[in-house]
């Protein structure tokens, strides 16, 4: 997992350097300020494009908690344009240091937008939390959908009575959450970085849906 992360913009008129530390408790979840509940954004707000498959009520979360985690690192860059580019430097809590020269920024919120789905309190993305384990800082598509398909072979080899459609089912309760958060960040109507990073996780849930029976098929074989 990510522990801290440090950016330089390689243009320097896009800002100082930005540094975030992520603090995970022994569940993988993100830690959060409470004080980030005062005076919320509308785009904030759990009711606000809240997703079918949702779990949460609004007494306890007024906020929904993806959109919650993504606007607690991303603020400072959701508003730029999505091609501008900086240096990465990633710090992962297993002791290894990484640095990505040149990325885009779209790239680095799809990062952050990882994070907020899958180590948020988000209920969908709690469902497959650990898939984290098996997708690397920065992955390709090609990556992704590996990490997609090995988690989901997993389960099956938990359980082989499990039904393949279960898999694509979750995949589209996916694409709904990318879906709806894309509808959210696309509220500050500044900037196309925010909005292309949610894309390109819904696009990738997309394709995954069209293609994980066949997908999962080939991994299982690969354990035989």
């Amino acid at each position: 997992m990510i522990k801290k992360m440090e950016i330089i913009f390689n243009n320097e008129a896009d800002g100082e350097p930005l540094s975030w530390s992520f603090d995970y408790t022994n569940t993988k979840s993100i830690n959060l300020e409470a004080n980030q509940n005062r005076n919320p954004q509308e785009w904030l707000k759990l009711e606000n494009h809240k997703c079918a498959n949702c779990t949460l009520s609004q007494s306890d979360f007024p906020l929904c908690p993806a959109a919650r985690a993504l606007n607690s690192y991303a603020q400072n860059i959701i508003k730029k344009k999505s091609i501008d580019k900086a240096t990465v430097k990633v710090w992962e809590s297993s002791g290894r240091y990484i640095e990505y020269k040149d990325r885009e920024l779209q790239d680095i919120i799809g990062e952050l937008v990882r994070i907020a789905v899958f180590q948020s309190a988000c209920p969908v993305g709690r469902e497959a939390r650990k898939i984290i384990d098996f997708i690397p800082p920065f992955p390709t598509k090609d990556e992704v959908i590996h990490a997609f398909t090995l988690f989901f072979a997993v389960q099956k080899l938990q359980n082989e009575s499990r039904d393949d459609k279960k898999d694509a089912d979750f995949l589209n309760v996916l694409n709904d959450l990318f879906t709806n958060l894309s509808h959210r960040v696309q509220e500050l109507a500044q900037g196309d970085a925010g909005i292309n990073a949610v894309l390109i996780y819904h696009s990738l849930t997309v394709l995954m849906s069209l293609s994980i029976t066949k997908q999962l098929e080939n991994k299982l074989k690969s354990f035989d």
